[in-house]
């Protein structure tokens, strides 16, 4: 079988493999630093997160860091991801021009993220957050609060910001403080917006109106929130409408607070209807 490579771009090109009549290239720099990255990764274990990755942008700081959070969020939420499994953080050797991180079990942080940031010496920072950011997907995503608190798909986000507020309020106050003021715009522009009818549901929004309810009741309300909608036995979030997810949502968030929340809801133009 004849292969027909233009001379230019061979040049850029390492063979790395041969089967049979197949040859397989990749770029020969990317071969290269794929090499190193793997050469040099070490696992580097803590109590609930595990990081895999090559120093020095894997190093126990960051691992302390990390399983702080994981008990802050076990704290918030009362239940542990994936039957209380460790999670394991990878410093990926791989690229992605569509993201920097992907939460999941494990989570992963792809390459050109946590190399620039070492290089622009704010790579523990940095991996803090992204750390952070994702270990909130792994709880807030568990099955069992999928049937409630993601009304839709905007509220992943919302939630994934309550819990890394709630982490940043134990451990970074300044940070948490920043945040906290940005998020209270959007809600408080939404309000104003008196052409909107009905609600919409935008992240940012749902993110503003979560730490409005921090600011009114305290986290100690969401902590009662995730307990009550924990074992809850109602089917599958797609079973009910629009209307009826948004209701169970209310009552469960009133339920939470002490106080019938209805009105305060239907400001913000829930789509409330009959709760089955």
């Amino acid at each position: 079988m004849a292969l027909s490579l233009d001379r230019r771009r061979f040049l850029k090109y390492a063979i790395v493999a041969a089967v049979g009549s197949v040859l397989v290239a990749i770029p020969g720099y990317e071969l290269y630093r794929r090499w190193q990255i793997t050469a040099q990764t070490v696992t580097i274990e803590g109590r609930y997160v595990d990081l895999i990755g090559p120093p020095p942008y894997a190093n126990m700081e960051l691992v302390g860091k990390l399983d702080t959070a994981y008990e802050l969020l076990l704290d918030l939420t009362g239940v542990r991801p994936y039957d209380g499994a460790k999670i394991g953080v990878l410093l990926d050797s791989v690229d992605s021009s569509e993201y920097q991180a992907l939460a999941g079990n494990p989570i992963t942080v792809v390459r050109h993220c946590w190399q620039e940031l070492h290089q622009q010496g704010n790579c523990c920072s940095e991996l803090y957050h992204t750390g952070y950011h994702e270990l909130s997907h792994d709880f807030m995503g568990i099955p069992e609060f999928d049937r409630i608190i993601f009304v839709t798909d905007e509220f992943v986000e919302g939630f994934r910001a309550l819990g890394q507020q709630y982490v940043y309020y134990h451990v970074d106050r300044p940070t948490y403080e920043e945040w906290r003021s940005a998020y209270r715009w959007p809600l408080e522009e939404y309000s104003k917006n008196q052409f909107l009818f009905e609600y919409r549901f935008d992240r940012d929004v749902c993110a503003s109106m979560l730490m409005d309810l921090v600011d009114r009741y305290g986290f100690d309300m969401w902590k009662r929130f995730f307990r009550n909608i924990y074992k809850l036995d109602i089917g599958p979030k797609e079973d009910r409408t629009m209307e009826e997810r948004c209701s169970l949502f209310v009552r469960c968030v009133s339920e939470a607070a002490g106080e019938d929340l209805t009105d305060y809801f239907k400001n913000l133009r829930f789509p409330i209807g009959p709760t089955g």
